[in-house]
C-alpha cells in the first residue's frame, strides 16, 4: 500500500533540506507543530526515494512488548522448572548411595 505524504509537510521537508537542515532539525520542527514522529521520518523517506529514484526497504515489524514479556516469563519458567528438577534429581541420588 503506498502512502501519500501530505504535500505541505512534503513542500516544507524540501525547502528545509535545500537551506541545511538536519533530518533530526526538521522532525522536532514538525512534532512540535503536532505531526506525529513516524508519520515525519515516512515524510523523510518518500523525500529521500524522489532524491534516489531507489524505494527504501520495508522492515519487518516488530513483536509487541507484551509478547516479549510473555517469551520471557516462559523461557525463565523453563530454566527454573529444569533447574529444580536437576536439583531434586541430584539430591534423591545422593540420599540413595
Amino acid at each position: 500500500m503506498t502512502h501519500t505524504p501530505p504535500p505541505e509537510v512534503l513542500s516544507f521537508i524540501t525547502a528545509a533540506k535545500e537551506k541545511g537542515a538536519s533530518d533530526e532539525a526538521i522532525v522536532g520542527m514538525l512534532e512540535s507543530e503536532g505531526w506525529p514522529r513516524p508519520e515525519v521520518w515516512r515524510v523523510l523517506a518518500r523525500y529521500y526515494e524522489s532524491l534516489s529514484g531507489v524505494k527504501a526497504p520495508v522492515g519487518r515489524k516488530s513483536t509487541t512488548p507484551a509478547k516479549d514479556a510473555f517469551f520471557y516469563l516462559l523461557s525463565f519458567a523453563t530454566l527454573a522448572t529444569w533447574t529444580l528438577a536437576v536439583r531434586w534429581r541430584g539430591i534423591t541420588t545422593r540420599r540413595r548411595c
